[in-house]
């Protein structure tokens, strides 16, 4: 499979693509299946509130100093790599129902058919079938206050969406770089619970509890990360602020993290071996 890449100019413009190509796939359950971020339980990240600054920041520093400490840091060049062989093994047919940006080409025929006019948004959802399609109304209406629908703006987005399948191709690979903070933590979090295993031998997390995502085997995994966060907390961040909301967040965050990782439709565990078999922890454990 051969990959060109051409970055756009425009870096905001392609920052607000992305995550409105993240919202849309999400609604349509695709991005869930095939990339990251997804969530074992419950409503998505992108619709709970917002994180206070003081708290973004404070996770952010735990994260960063814990990937770095346990080697779970990609680059660019790791996470391209990985992306194309992860695409080689899971392919994604251009216009298919798995292809994560059919959803954003059909918002756009219905911004276009909108045509700035705001009052017929109903009107237009109903005669283009959007339901049907795959938008719900929830989306839909998310869309109409969060877009900018002037003529230009919508065909600079035309532009940047796929419309062949090497641009396709090119588009997933240049998402997963993009996200690869989020495989980061998801190798954080697997990390974690190797460490646990290496501890706790007589209690592990097996193979198969660890992409089980049952009330019982998510309960031993996300109990996993609550000692363990509480633990480095309290040795290596004892004056942080916001203790409470720090420790539930992270320890979301980890189970999110696994959860992309151990995803059965693209299992991405797999393409990541190379890397963990540098951490040079027993990884199986029998069932």
């Amino acid at each position: 499979m051969k990959i060109h890449y051409q970055y756009t100019n425009s870096e905001e413009i392609m920052r607000s693509f992305i995550h409105a190509a993240i919202l849309i796939a999400l609604s349509f359950n695709v991005f869930a299946q095939q990339q990251a971020p997804i969530e074992p339980k419950g409503k998505t990240a992108f619709f709970n509130s917002p994180i206070p600054p003081e708290i973004q920041k404070a996770i952010k520093t735990v994260l960063d100093e814990q990937m770095k400490a346990f080697a779970c840091t990609l680059t660019n060049d790791e996470m391209k790599t990985i992306s194309e062989k992860h695409l080689k093994a899971h392919p994604v047919l251009f216009d298919s129902q798995m292809d994560p940006t059919r959803p954003g080409r059909i918002l756009l025929e219905a911004f276009k058919k909108l045509d700035g006019k705001i009052e017929n948004a109903d009107k237009v959802f109903e005669e283009m079938e959007l339901e049907k399609k795959g938008i719900s109304k929830r989306l839909w209406d998310f869309q109409l206050k969060n877009n900018n629908f002037s003529e230009e703006h919508i065909k600079v987005i035309e532009e940047l969406n796929p419309k062949t399948q090497e641009e396709l191709d090119t588009y997933q690979v240049q998402l997963s770089i993009r996200m690869k903070r989020v495989f980061e933590g998801g190798l954080l979090a697997y990390r974690i619970l190797l460490e646990y295993n290496k501890k706790h031998k007589d209690n592990p997390i097996n193979d198969k509890t660890m992409v089980d995502w049952g009330i019982e085997a998510s309960k031993k995994k996300e109990k996993v990360f609550m000692d363990c966060w509480t633990e480095i907390l309290a040795q290596k961040y004892p004056n942080i602020q916001n203790r409470a909301e720090v420790l539930g967040i992270l320890c979301k965050q980890s189970m999110m993290g696994l959860a992309n990782l151990t995803n059965n439709r693209a299992d991405w565990l797999p393409f990541f071996q190379e890397k963990i078999q540098k951490w040079n922890i027993t990884q199986k454990v029998e069932d």
